[in-house]
Parts: structure tokens; sequence; C-alpha cells
């Protein structure tokens, strides 16, 4: 993909990594899909200066955490900062992969916010204060702390009890659609069910995906956003890793 030097993209998404810290990888977990399919792996183009150089008129970068290799993270994070001065960075984990000392090396080095990843269906009460602690941490330091939760069909019926337990210190929610999952609930009722939730938590955001699969608003691919996958490929959206029409989203139009 040939993609010029002067565009302004808004979002630069960066996924150096396929491998994950967790040993039994999350439902729906789209990167193991990726690495099946195409039996690609790692490559160290993926933080060569080349690529920040390319990109260095974004407004934001997002870069996301598997908890392996933190090394090769830090040397990304040092050429998005080199090659991307300005830019806001946003780092992606779950709060099992960070530390206190990775919490406040992100909060010296210019991150600006950072979203943890929240899993409703298999919420314990000690895993949300865990969690909560983590948020506060990440606030402590100056940086904003954000949410992200899978909505599987049976989140529905339980995020209503967990959204008056989260820490205040969170700053948006943001709701995300499976890939890969087929719903059982009908598009009116959770359309409905998203509207109920909003009036109960003003944090409350949906991705552009889910955006799109309720309110037929269409994403923004390809105008402001690209993805830089961990084989060091350029694609126009963070799930477009496949080249097979019969592996493509089948409910998303634009891949």
């Amino acid at each position: 993909m040939n993609i010029k030097n002067d565009i302004k993209w808004k979002v630069i998404s960066i996924n150096f990594s396929y491998d994950c810290a967790k040993t039994k990888r999350c439902k729906n977990c789209y990167f193991e899909l990726a690495q099946k399919i195409k039996g690609s792996k790692t490559s160290p183009k993926i933080w060569e200066s080349w690529i920040f150089s390319v990109f260095q008129n974004t407004e934001q970068v997002a870069l996301s955490y598997n908890g392996k290799d933190f090394v090769t993270f830090i040397e990304i994070l040092d050429r998005v900062n080199h090659y991307n001065v300005g830019a806001k960075v946003n780092i992606t984990t779950r709060p099992e992969f960070l530390t206190d000392g990775k919490i406040a090396y992100f909060g010296k080095n210019k991150v600006n916010s950072i979203t943890l990843s929240l899993d409703i269906p298999i919420l314990k009460k000690k895993n949300l204060n865990d969690f909560n602690s983590c948020i506060d941490k990440i606030k402590k330091v100056g940086m904003v702390p954000c949410v992200s939760i899978l909505m599987f069909d049976n989140s529905w019926s339980t995020i209503n009890k967990v959204l008056p337990l989260l820490s205040k210190n969170i700053k948006q929610i943001h709701l995300l659609r499976p890939k890969y999952y087929t719903t059982k609930i009908s598009k009116e009722k959770r359309s409905s069910m998203l509207f109920l939730l909003k009036q109960v938590d003003k944090r409350i955001f949906v991705d552009q995906c889910f955006n799109f699969e309720l309110n037929g608003i269409p994403c923004t691919r390809g105008s402001d956003f690209v993805s830089i996958n961990p084989d060091a490929s350029v694609s126009l959206c963070s799930f477009d890793f496949k080249r097979e029409n019969k592996f493509h989203l089948t409910k998303c139009p634009f891949i």
C-alpha cells in the first residue's frame, strides 16, 4: 500500500506483535486468528524508523501492548515520540500486563492515556478491585484512564451491575463489537439497551464497528485511520488482515 507522507492521519494504530502473555487467549481473539490464517510472525520491521517518519504528521498513535517483549515496545514508543512530536499516544492493554514500574514509565514518556480491557462475563470481586486499583494508579501519574468492554450477549444483563462499581477516575467506557461473533439479540433491542446504558453512565461510547452495525454510520477507515500490523504491512483497518474473501468479516461492507 502506497501512503503519501503529506497525508495527515487522525489515528495510526500500531500492533507490534501477534504474541500475547495470556496462555489462554481471550474469546474471539482476532490476532490469534490472523496468525493462523496468514502464518505471520512478528517482524522487526514493525519498529524501524521509516514507518514512523512516514506517519510523522498523525494526530494520534494507538499502541497495543500484549504483555510480552516490553523492550521492543519501549523502542516503538521512543520512535513514536521522536517522529511524531506532539501526537497523542494511547496504549490499549490489560491490567495484568502493567506493573507499577511500567505505569510510571509510560507517565514519564508522553503517553496521554491507557485503555484497559475489562472482561464482564468472567468478572470477580477481586478482579474488579485490582482493575480499579490499576485505573487509579494510571490517573495518579497524570495519564487518562479509559476502559474497553466487549459486549457479548451475556454482557448486557450484567454491565448495569458493574458500571456503578467502576472507579470514578475512568474518563471513557468504550463498548466494542466482538469480531466474528453472531449475536442472538435483535438490533432494535441492542439499540434500546445501549440507549438506557448511556442514560445510566455518560462515559459510555461505542466503537466504529458497533456504531455502523447499530446506526449505519460508516467507519473512517482509509480517510483518517490506518493500521500497522505485526508483519509490518499497512492496512486501512485493524481487522483487515486477510486476503481471501471467504475469510472477510461478513457483516462489514468496507473490508
